[in-house]
């Protein structure tokens, strides 16, 4: 009964405010409008029909919280505290989001198997340009490495769920976890050299063996 008279208030809200909800669309954590942005993704979503629908939205929620991360990141040289919590929220709406994902995939899964397992490899594809962003963001944003490893976590958990409901050929599952292995083991080293140049340097090596934990967990999970 709650639900019509709520539809007709958002509605008058965003046409009776369609131009700031336009100038918003640019704004990034911190920003002026930010938050008008975020109301206007939330009545999007309330709108949209479909469970398909309906988790490509979420999809689309995920990568533009990544997206202004990684802007604000280029805008601001050196961020200040106000910044790194508006960077620290942005991530935790990207791990919601990205819960959302997989709830929404699990009953997809349930409901319409195959219609899953489409989308499930459409959002292997957008959690791998995840995955890459995060990668460039992991020497940018050394101060928030908490907030970005629960990132991570939340990318290969997604990841794992949406390749159980993929049906691929034994080759073709082999070919891709040896990829794993090898993109696993290459990530260690990384880390690893990172880690000895930060040693040989006398810097803080906190955040870098943070960062050689989760290596060495991802590496364990693709073998």
């Amino acid at each position: 009964k709650l639900f019509m008279p709520a539809v007709i208030i958002a509605l008058v809200l965003l046409l009776g405010a369609g131009g700031t909800v336009a100038a918003s669309q640019n704004d990034l954590p911190g920003d002026a409008l930010y938050g008008v942005k975020l109301a206007a993704e939330r009545v999007q979503a309330g709108f949209t029909v479909g469970a398909e629908a309906k988790l490509k939205n979420a999809e689309n929620r995920a990568e533009r919280r990544l997206e202004e991360i990684e802007k604000l990141s280029e805008r601001e040289e050196t961020l200040d505290a106000d910044a790194r919590e508006s960077v620290a929220a942005a991530f935790a709406r990207f791990v919601g989001h990205v819960a959302e994902v997989r709830a929404r995939l699990a009953k997809l899964h349930e409901d319409k198997p195959e219609v899953a397992a489409r989308a499930g490899a459409g959002l292997l594809t957008a959690l791998e340009r995840h995955k890459e962003t995060l990668a460039r963001l992991e020497m940018k944003l050394e101060d928030l490495v908490a907030a970005r490893l629960r990132a991570e976590k939340a990318v290969e958990e997604a990841e794992g769920e949406a390749e159980e409901m993929q049906t691929p050929s034994a080759t073709g599952a082999r070919e891709r976890a040896e990829g794993k292995i090898n993109a696993a083991n290459q990530k260690v080293r990384e880390v690893e050299r990172h880690l000895a140049e930060l040693r040989d340097a006398g810097g803080d090596v906190a955040a870098a063996k943070a960062q050689l934990a989760l290596a060495m967990q991802q590496l364990q999970n693709a073998r």
